[in-house]
């Protein structure tokens, strides 16, 4: 194990290798970060038309189903070269509606395109169980100040204030496990997407997914899930490239932004300026991970009240390198254990998902102008055969506190790997590392509780080379 250490002083309190490190600030300017261009970029549809679902008869009562209306106009607006598909005030309750190239659904302020709720609202193929899907379509979005909702509530077996028990058609024999239910939209295979000026709502399942898309611009709109409802992620990006999520408000249960991987590698993502509420990860790379990320960038965006920050779950062999997380502000606390998560501001981890998987590899992660109020600290962790290297910690600040009553003093690897592990809390719980640059960090301890934490660094000195901490602070505050 190789350690550079460039401080004043260092106070070594015990022989478990625990280190108290105090060191005066000293002023640093960070990098300039260079964000892509957000520019949307369609080409120039001729005479685009504009047509309302109502002109094909659609009721708008919310009781009666408007899908043959609804699909009607979008075929022939796709048909007639492209344009608009408005939904005027009111309430249009559907079963699943597919758009196609050159629509862009208009769904105005104070009307709702409410999603079915029955199983046969959906096609008989599970990964086709959208309220709005588009798939191998060019130039398609949603827009116009309304509300896509997919009545959410509709699918809860029992409120539970844990985690609500939510309801599964795989009985049917249609799907397996316990998350058979239909996510709210789409866009699958597709070229060109835009979704901007919408509230997405109460989603079954996962709310907004981007399978194998390439050039999409998500901005200026919202999502909102019900915080007791498990697996109603906000937007999940598989395998797709050169995306753009930018002005958005996500509350939701589940994961907040999601980039997985599974049948191809994910390029080219940049998310900034929103806020995030979660009770699980508010950006979560993984834990679907076959294939290789790379290009990320995160940059100026809140998290509030969420059972973890930033979250790296690399499980089944792909490689993550050249990820950018800047300008975040993160507050973390405990819930329910029945959630992944334990309340830490960053999480890094790679362990294969089980005995036959492969492990991957995370690298190249940069860190700057962070600050986090957490219950818990950050958590890093390679494996013996797919570890983490070069990662950067630039201009941080780390204030830990309790106030929710769940038991701490555990480690969660969860999905696979190890479950929950018992291990003493600390700042920062490394293992598995080669090559770490801390500089100018703060950590502050506040209250009694916390200040019975073990220490601010806990490593295993077997499994980490070469950590350079240059400013690094602890200190202790009485509450």
């Amino acid at each position: 194990m190789s350690i550079s250490f460039h401080l004043n002083s260092i106070f070594i309190l015990s022989s478990s290798i625990t280190l108290i490190l105090c060191i005066q600030t000293q002023s640093h300017t960070s990098p300039y970060i260079n964000l892509p261009s957000t520019t949307y970029r369609s080409k120039p549809k001729p005479n685009p038309i504009t047509i309302s679902v109502t002109d094909y008869g659609a009721t708008g009562d919310g009781i009666h189903y408007d899908t043959v209306s609804i699909q009607s106009a979008i075929n022939d607006c796709s048909s007639a070269g492209g344009g608009r598909v408005v939904f005027p005030p009111g309430k249009y309750l559907t079963q699943t509606v597919f758009l196609k190239t050159g629509v862009v659904l208009e769904v105005q302020k104070n009307a709702t395109v409410l999603g079915g709720t029955k199983m046969e609202d959906y096609p008989a193929e599970q990964s086709r169980w959208y309220v709005v899907l588009a798939e191998d379509a060019e130039d398609v979005g949603i827009t116009g100040g309304g509300e896509i909702n997919g009545q959410g509530f509709e699918f809860v077996v029992r409120f539970d204030e844990k985690k609500n028990v939510m309801v599964s058609w795989n009985e049917t024999g249609a799907c397996f496990g316990d998350e058979c239910r239909p996510r709210l939209i789409g866009f699958v295979r597709c070229r060109n997407v835009r979704v901007w000026d919408v509230h997405l709502n109460q989603p079954a399942y996962w709310c907004l997914h981007l399978v194998q898309c390439d050039n999409t611009y998500i901005h200026d709109m919202s999502i909102y899930g019900d915080f007791n409802t498990p697996n109603n992620d906000g937007i999940d990006i598989d395998d797709s490239n050169n995306t753009v999520i930018t002005r958005c408000n996500i509350n939701t249960g589940d994961d907040a932004i999601c980039p997985k991987t599974y049948d191809g590698p994910l390029y080219n993502l940049t998310a900034t300026d929103s806020w995030i509420r979660t009770k699980s990860s508010a950006i979560k790379l993984g834990s679907a991970s076959w294939f290789e990320f790379k290009g990320l960038l995160f940059d100026n965006i809140t998290i509030v009240d969420s059972h973890r920050g930033l979250g790296l779950q690399i499980r089944d062999g792909g490689n993550v390198s050249d990820i950018t997380f800047s300008n975040i502000n993160i507050t973390t606390r405990y819930y329910d254990p029945s959630w992944w998560g334990r309340a830490e501001p960053i999480y890094v981890t790679t362990c294969p998902r089980n005995a036959t998987a492969k492990t991957g590899s995370i690298s190249n992660l940069l860190f700057v102008n962070i600050t986090a109020t957490s219950e818990n600290g950050v958590f890093l962790s390679g494996s013996k055969h797919g570890g983490l290297s070069n990662i950067k910690f630039l201009n941080v600040d780390f204030n830990y506190k309790r106030w929710t009553s769940y038991d701490d003093g555990l480690v969660d690897y969860r999905p696979g790997c190890q479950g929950l592990v018992n291990r003493s809390s600390a700042g920062f719980m490394m293992e598995h590392i080669e090559g770490l640059e801390v500089e100018n960090v703060n950590i502050r301890w506040f209250g009694d509780r916390v200040r019975k934490w073990n220490n601010p660094l806990d490593f295993r000195p077997s499994s980490v080379d070469n950590i350079s901490l240059i400013n690094f602070h602890s200190n202790s505050y009485r509450q």
